[in-house]
């Protein structure tokens, strides 16, 4: 009789440990986020610079900045003999979706595909190609 108490307390811990474990590593599963690749090469800060060239001394100015963790930020102002002006500022997160393609959600809620390309060995020049077709060159800032 001791025996078969035994075998039936075993047989009930063997089942709820499988219960359990199998019902644990469910949710872990998918708790698990997609990774999202960053590309080192971007991480940093870069400028495109417009001058007005009838001598008044005026610049558009846009300024990305990529950062490791996947967020960043666009500065566009214009610059009027060095006096920042009509500044505006506006947060997003990013990841590289595929070679070339950064997928971007802005602050407002917006997202979506933007192809670039670095335009020098060394990775300081990149190319932008924005979803209404303007393509806007950037140079890396040290």
């Amino acid at each position: 009789m001791n025996t078969v108490v035994k075998s039936i307390a075993l047989i009930c811990i063997a089942f709820f440990t499988l219960t359990g474990t199998t019902s644990c590593k469910k949710e872990a599963v998918t708790a698990v986020a997609p990774q999202k690749v960053i590309d080192q090469k971007l991480v940093g800060n870069w400028s495109h610079t417009i001058t007005v060239l009838n001598g008044n001394g005026i610049q558009d100015f846009t300024e990305e900045t990529f950062k490791a963790d996947g967020t960043g930020a666009e500065r566009h102002f214009t610059s009027n003999r060095g006096v920042v002006q009509n500044e505006r500022i506006v947060s997003f997160e990013w990841f590289v979706k595929s070679e070339g393609v950064l997928h971007i959600k802005v602050s407002n809620g917006e997202e979506g595909d933007v192809p670039y390309q670095f335009l020098n060995a060394a990775n300081t020049k990149m190319e932008l190609h924005l979803p209404s077709g303007q393509v806007l060159s950037f140079g890396k800032l040290f």
